[in-house]
């Protein structure tokens, strides 16, 4: 408020004090020439300014254009890689259950053949057996036979060996 009152006080004084009048002052020419020299700044620098400004707003527009894209591009991707996803984890399961009865099938076929290898395998030990007891019985047979009798016990004709000669031939 101080400074107001000095203002008013002080500027009737600076007036009167200069000995230049307005009329008779370039002040008028000073403000044409800044007014001519803004105007032609103003007409040669205009353009390239607006076209800077332009060409700024419209690469960040073509930015935030490309940058949706890219984001639309990431949510379809994001969208297929859940599809896939979904899509596998149905697969592996179908293939689980192709796996388990697989399994199945191997783990009868496996039995069914271990069935029949033990059939054979009992088979053969019967038959084994078999021929054991049979081999037993003729080498008892032979030890009574070569015990027992002797050269001396058959007697052989001549008649009889012809006789038995016939019926091995016949």
């Amino acid at each position: 408020m101080k400074f107001m009152y000095l203002a008013i006080l002080a500027l009737p004084t600076i007036i009167f004090a200069s000995d230049v009048s307005m009329t008779h002052s370039d002040f008028f020419y000073r403000v044409f020439n800044f007014s001519i020299f803004v105007g032609l700044l103003y007409y040669l620098i205009s353009n390239p300014i607006k076209e800077f400004f332009i060409g700024r707003r419209d690469g960040i527009e073509n930015q935030l254009t490309e940058i949706e894209r890219r984001l639309e591009e990431t949510k379809q991707a994001k969208e297929d890689a859940l599809a896939k996803v979904e899509g596998s984890k149905e697969k592996s399961k179908e293939i689980i259950e192709t796996a388990k009865k697989e399994a199945t099938m191997l783990a009868d076929k496996i039995a069914q053949n271990n069935q029949k290898d033990l059939e054979i395998l009992d088979k053969n030990h019967n038959e084994k057996c078999d021929n054991d007891s049979r081999r037993m019985s003729r080498d008892v047979i032979d030890e009574i036979l070569n015990e027992n009798i002797n050269n001396k016990d058959i007697s052989l004709t001549t008649s009889k060996v012809v006789e038995l000669a016939n019926k091995k031939v016949a």
